[in-house]
């Protein structure tokens, strides 16, 4: 696992959740949104940056994508077990996929930062519509009960 990837990855679910990926007028003044709320530890991740971390989560293997999602977004902070199990698979196999996603992902902003375009992952014909990308909020993904 590569540490800054996880707290970019982390910060990026924050920012997913605070409804900031749409465009348009603030919903408050850039003078309150730049001041940190009160139990903040981290500093809020920029536009940009969530922007990039979007197009890398999207260029990945759906296989990938799916478990970065779970992992980031539909069951942040539960153990690996049960992350596990809702994916169908063992915990070594969120650890291996999660590393793999992981140096994807930093390939990809290594290459957006050079200036280099990241295309979204070709679609599978059997892929929903409403799961071929990362941005902007969809936390239904296809995952088993636990």
């Amino acid at each position: 696992m590569i540490q800054h990837i996880d707290e970019q990855l982390a910060r990026w679910e924050e920012w997913l959740r605070s409804g900031k990926t749409r465009l348009g007028y603030p919903g408050q003044s850039a003078f309150v949104a730049a001041m940190p709320a009160a139990g903040d530890q981290q500093n809020p991740l920029p536009d940009e940056e969530a922007l990039h971390l979007c197009a890398a989560v999207r260029a990945l293997d759906p296989v990938l994508r799916i478990t970065v999602e779970t992992c980031y977004r539909t069951l942040r902070g539960r153990p690996v077990k049960e992350i596990a199990r809702a994916l169908g698979c063992s915990r070594q196999t969120v650890h291996d996929r999660i590393s793999r996603a992981h140096v994807h992902i930093l390939g990809s902003l290594l290459d957006l930062a050079a200036g280099i375009p990241v295309p979204p992952y070709p679609d599978t014909p059997d892929t929903p519509p409403n799961r071929r990308t990362a941005c902007p909020n969809d936390n239904r993904l296809p995952l088993r009960r636990v």
